[in-house]
């Protein structure tokens, strides 16, 4: 997962097709640029064919950093892997999979 310019400005992260631990450190790294560059963000996950929990639980502790500052994050697109794995950990509520 790599961040550029266009996705910084346009306040956008593209989930890649199988976001998984071993890229956690870079999405991570996104998603410190977006905190400090103080904007909403959006979460485009439409490609995701398949995600792990490590990786479900940082989007939604970058979720909630998110909406805890007074910027606002929305997702657009999540798949039905995406949707499905958070479902079953109990996480859709947090990565909205019914927008």
């Amino acid at each position: 997962m790599s961040l550029n310019n266009n996705e910084a400005s346009s306040g956008k992260i593209v989930l890649e097709n199988s976001p998984c631990i071993s890229e956690a450190s870079t999405l991570y790294e996104t998603m410190k640029c977006f905190i400090a560059t103080d904007q909403d963000v959006v979460i485009d996950a439409t490609g995701v064919e398949s995600i792990d929990t490590a990786t479900i639980q940082l989007l939604v502790a970058f979720s909630s950093h998110v909406e805890n500052s007074e910027n606002e994050i929305s997702w657009v697109g999540g798949s039905e892997a995406f949707c499905k794995t958070a479902t079953s950990l109990g996480l859709d509520r947090y990565v909205d999979c019914d927008g």
